[in-house]
């Protein structure tokens, strides 16, 4: 797979939809954008990996406010050599406090899937996001959208015709996040092999299948679904 492009761009603070910044931005390169923040996206580095950990405990804290899912905020975290992997695969970005230190306060990964239905032998790429973490402080101020639109431009430039994701259902920062970002929530009879593959192997470590949901967002037509 040939490395994505360095991605270095301001976090909008325009609160209009995610799909309507898509259409309104796809053919800007971001990087002549003016600054509208000190938050920046870029590539991940070999240096981000330790400090990454910390930011997805960060972000955990945020399920402290759903009784139900609250072993969220001590549960575990993606190790700092899985974030290796994904950057060498040039597959995670990084949310950066625009100071001297360059610090990242957020991050993205996922990988790429060659999709079948199981009523269908058609392939097709989808670019599947393992983990989005916004520390706690820094959550509410349009981040996690800038790194879902990172996400999608490169996607979508990379030839993917969809992403997808499994989040807890009925939690506003997860399925209701990405509905207003434009992703729609699969029923059991949409579920791709790997998607099903997944939601399972998340039954067997534990979670609550009813709790669960497989997400979709078509990269067709700029990105609707």
């Amino acid at each position: 797979m040939t490395a994505p492009p360095t991605i270095l761009h301001p976090i909008s603070s325009d609160t209009s939809t995610f799909s309507d910044q898509w259409h309104k931005h796809r053919s800007i390169a971001y990087s002549n954008k003016p600054l509208i923040s000190k938050f920046k996206i870029r590539l991940a580095e070999e240096r981000d990996a330790p400090l990454l950990p910390a930011v997805e405990r960060s972000a955990g804290r945020t399920f402290l406010q759903h009784p139900k899912l609250a072993w969220i905020a001590d549960d575990g975290t993606q190790s700092v050599e899985q974030h290796l992997d994904f950057i060498k695969r040039g597959l995670e970005w990084v949310a950066v406090n625009g100071d001297a230190k360059d610090a990242p306060v957020g991050f993205l990964n996922g990988f790429l899937n060659e999709e079948t239905t199981s009523t269908s032998t058609s392939t097709s790429t989808t670019f599947h996001i393992q983990e989005i973490s916004v520390e706690a402080e820094y959550q509410g101020k349009g981040i996690g959208r800038g790194l879902m639109e990172t996400a999608r431009q490169w996607a979508a430039g990379s030839g993917c015709e969809a992403l997808t994701l499994t989040t807890f259902r009925n939690v506003p920062w997860n399925e209701g996040f990405y509905r207003s970002i434009g992703f729609r929530t699969l029923d059991s009879s949409e579920l791709t092999r790997s998607l099903e593959v997944m939601m399972k192997k998340e039954a067997d470590a534990g979670l609550a299948l009813e709790a669960r949901c497989a997400m979709f967002l078509s990269l067709d037509s700029g990105g609707r679904s």
